[in-house]
């Protein structure tokens, strides 16, 4: 049985309007669908949590084509000890291996808004250096390092909606939040939200299909804080905590319509849950005691 939790909203109906772009938002159709993944399965349900289905292949971080055909993940390697991307179809799940990077783990794929290219972080565990943002073809071929002139390098990359640029976790100690890049890695610009935790960089970031808005995780300023789901808009302004909770948070995904987010929270184990893009109406779609559900995506 789903279960809702409330917050109370600052500003009430004016805070609501900014920070979904509607005063009045419709309640998400049951009939769209969200990816998801439990335990390290993929599987697929509707926006309120009906019909939970297997996908059929194991993997992680599901992320959909634009057609809503096709979903990149991520899969282990135990062989060669890496994490590879995939691409596989819900009603057909032979799996197309896209990369095959020995001793190298990537992660995060992400389509291009044209369905053309793939955005991703990789990096070499045992070179002891931190990942980097890499986009290829969306038949793994033309990879490329968009990150290799940044020390820091760069990783949870996310495409804008229009294609242009690219939102990152931007751990250099000049920023330790979320940057944003052309698509051809030029031109680094970090948002610089205000400070939250200390030394913890902003993570996770999600464009809203509009792409005035960000989604992204980050601990509070208090002690012993947890993560939460803050949203600000695509400039670093207007920083919202939406979720304000005593749990830890993950894993934006913003609906289609831009109406809704989906996300896990520790409650206290793994689930996904969805809201109002204001926070609200936070309701838990999966709710089963036990098992750990994760990486949340809506299909377009």
């Amino acid at each position: 049985m789903a279960t809702t939790r409330r917050i109370l909203l600052i500003g009430s109906a004016v805070f609501a309007a900014i920070a979904s772009g509607s005063p009045s938002v419709a309640a998400p159709d049951p009939d769209e669908q969200i990816a998801f993944v439990r335990f390290n399965s993929l599987f697929l349900m509707n926006a309120d949590g009906s019909d939970q289905q297997p996908f059929g292949v194991d993997g992680g971080q599901p992320d959909w084509h634009p057609s809503g055909d096709v979903v990149a993940y991520v899969q282990h390697d135990a062989e060669n000890n890496s994490s590879e991307i995939f691409v596989t179809r819900p009603d057909a799940p032979d799996a197309i291996q896209l990369t095959d990077t020995p001793r190298w783990d990537e992660s995060r794929p992400d389509w291009s808004p044209n369905g053309r290219r793939i955005v991703f972080d990789a990096h070499k565990p045992t070179s002891g250096e931190g990942p980097d943002v890499f986009v290829m073809r969306a038949d793994g071929t033309r990879r490329r390092n968009l990150t290799k002139d940044h020390p820091a390098g760069g990783s949870d990359p996310v495409w804008s909606p229009d294609g242009t640029r690219i939102a990152f976790r931007d751990p250099a100690s000049d920023c330790m939040s979320i940057s944003v890049m052309l698509s051809t890695g030029a031109g680094r610009t970090c948002l610089r939200p205000p400070p939250l935790g200390p030394n913890q960089p902003h993570e996770e970031p999600a464009w809203s299909p509009s792409g005035t808005r960000i989604a992204f995780v980050a601990h509070t300023s208090q002690p012993g804080s947890t993560r939460e789901i803050f949203v600000m808009r695509s400039d670093g302004t207007r920083l919202r905590n939406l979720t304000q909770s005593a749990t830890d948070e993950s894993d934006p995904s913003w609906s289609t319509d831009g109406g809704h987010i989906a996300f896990v929270s520790r409650d206290p184990d793994p689930d996904v849950w969805i809201m109002r893009a204001n926070g609200s109406e936070q309701t838990n779609i999966t709710d089963n005691e036990g098992i750990e559900e994760w990486s949340p995506t809506w299909r377009p």
